[in-house]
């Protein structure tokens, strides 16, 4: 090879590099925006239970679906560029696991919740003996029973009801508080993954994300090509 044939092959390794670059960054901007819908829909048929424990339920239901998500990604964009590659030069870019994965960590706010939750029904369940007391009135029986001096406990039916329209009250406070535990839950799972995404799909100042990792590997490829090149 002359080196006219030699500037030529370089200049076209070159401009294959920058541009699978910015085509993956392109590829990996639109296709991520797709793949956080979906996991927010997953979010969203989140259970009471898994609710509780969001942080297993990152690790156990999202962690897997994001690693897929990625390694496939990685395989098809590096198949992709192998494959404009050979029109290049016969070479194949080495084989690489990218694939991060998604930090999982247990929610202080999920605990907070809980704790609300449990105050309000605790609240309501230790109102019953109050309302108990306020509904019972101790009324003398007239006649020859009250000459006696027997009496008799008898239910104000007002006061029972007033009672009863407190309690529920208080219950529906409760319910409405462990509603607010799925709600919270969703809210902040969806929060994590989208700052997951851009941290582990596009970048990352403190680890190498997917995209980081497809452009070193794209780098990688084409300074080995020129070497090679240059002493040939």
């Amino acid at each position: 090879m002359d080196k006219l044939e030699k500037i030529e092959a370089r200049r076209m390794i070159l401009s294959w590099k920058d541009r699978w670059t910015l085509t993956t960054q392109q590829l990996l901007e639109v296709e991520s925006r797709q793949f956080q819908s979906e996991l927010h829909a997953k979010i969203d048929q989140i259970s009471f239970w898994d609710a509780l424990f969001s942080g297993r339920y990152l690790r156990n239901t999202i962690q897997p679906l994001f690693t897929a998500w990625c390694h496939t990604k990685a395989k098809e964009l590096r198949a992709a560029a192998e494959q404009d590659l050979q029109s290049v030069v016969a070479r194949a870019i080495p084989e690489e696991d990218l694939a991060p994965s998604l930090d999982a960590h247990s929610s202080k706010g999920t605990l907070l919740d809980v704790a609300t939750a449990a105050i309000s029904t605790g609240v309501a369940a230790a109102t019953i003996p109050a309302v108990v007391a306020f509904s019972t009135a101790s009324v003398s029986v007239g006649g020859l029973l009250g000459f006696l001096g027997v009496t008799t406990t008898v239910l104000v039916t007002r006061n029972i009801v007033a009672g009863l329209i407190v309690l529920a009250i208080l219950f529906l406070v409760a319910l409405l508080r462990f509603k607010s535990i799925k709600r919270n839950a969703r809210s902040r799972l969806k929060a994590k993954v989208d700052k997951q995404i851009i941290k582990k799909v596009h970048f990352s100042k403190k680890e190498q994300s997917l995209a980081m990792g497809m452009t070193k590997m794209l780098e990688s490829t084409a300074d080995s090509l020129i070497r090679e090149l240059r002493h040939g």
